[in-house]
């Protein structure tokens, strides 16, 4: 106080120190205030709420697609380690899903005496959607196979059943699917789905056939989640059919499988 009298020249009425009151605004004041900004500036926050959002989901995505191509390259990885496709090389045109050739049944017998080979299952693959364009696949296509119970005991990619049962490997029309297969078809137990599937630009010509649906594989991650699984009768069958008109009648499926 007697620094400020003697600069200015007057003296004050108190002598006491002078104190500035400082007052705070009501809590609901500021949320108005707050709420005012916002509205203020509409499209800059639009735009700023937009972009953190984006963000997320592109966070989210990216590590839902990294999860799920490491399931499916550590299931290949782990099956196909754990067995060899065998295929004669006068067939490899007549290949089906799998991309290797086929070869004679009897051939399947013989490969079960080579040393070290604890068992042989003969397989049929082929496409479920043949001819379909559906756009980009970031995972296995819908493929058909037939089905090798005995198998499961020696694979390394050990399949289970959520649903019903396995399919009767000495009948026909009946089919197990995988997760992925049966949730895409809106597929369960006791319904009936034709196969293979007819592309909305299927010829004439195109043929398939119903199958009773027996069972529903739990989701494993990798390959056999969009499998649909049938008889070894039954998927030659479907073989013949998917063949040209050319040679359809000059060969007999029924003989043949792609080891």
């Amino acid at each position: 106080m007697e620094d400020l009298t003697a600069a200015t020249g007057f003296g004050w009425g108190c002598t006491l120190p002078c104190q500035m009151a400082v007052v705070q605004p009501p809590a609901e004041e500021e949320d108005m205030e707050i709420i005012r900004n916002l509205t203020r500036r509409k499209l800059r926050n639009i735009l700023t709420i937009s972009g953190i959002v984006i963000g997320v989901l592109a966070l989210v995505t990216m590590g839902a697609m990294a999860e799920k191509f490491n399931a499916l390259l550590g299931g290949g990885a782990k099956y196909f380690g754990s067995n060899v496709q065998v295929a004669d090389n006068s067939s490899g045109a007549l290949g089906g899903f799998g991309g290797g050739g086929l070869l004679t049944l009897d051939k399947v017998i013989q490969l079960e005496s080579v040393d070290g080979v604890a068992a042989a299952f003969p397989e049929v693959s082929l496409g479920a959607k043949p001819g379909s364009t559906n756009g980009v696949s970031f995972g296995v296509p819908d493929f058909i196979a037939s089905s090798n119970p005995g198998e499961n005991s020696y694979a390394a990619v050990k399949l289970s059943f959520a649903h019903g049962r396995d399919v009767n490997t000495s009948g026909t029309g009946e089919v197990v699917l995988g997760a992925d297969f049966a949730t895409e078809f809106k597929k369960q137990v006791g319904d009936t789905i034709a196969l293979p599937i007819r592309a909305k630009d299927a010829p004439a010509e195109f043929v398939n056939h119903p199958f009773t649906v027996v069972g529903v594989l739990d989701k494993t991650q990798t390959a056999p989640d969009a499998g649909a699984y049938v008889s070894l009768q039954d998927a030659q069958m479907l073989l013949k059919e998917s063949l040209p008109a050319s040679v359809r009648g000059s060969i007999d499926t029924s003989k043949l499988a792609s080891g």
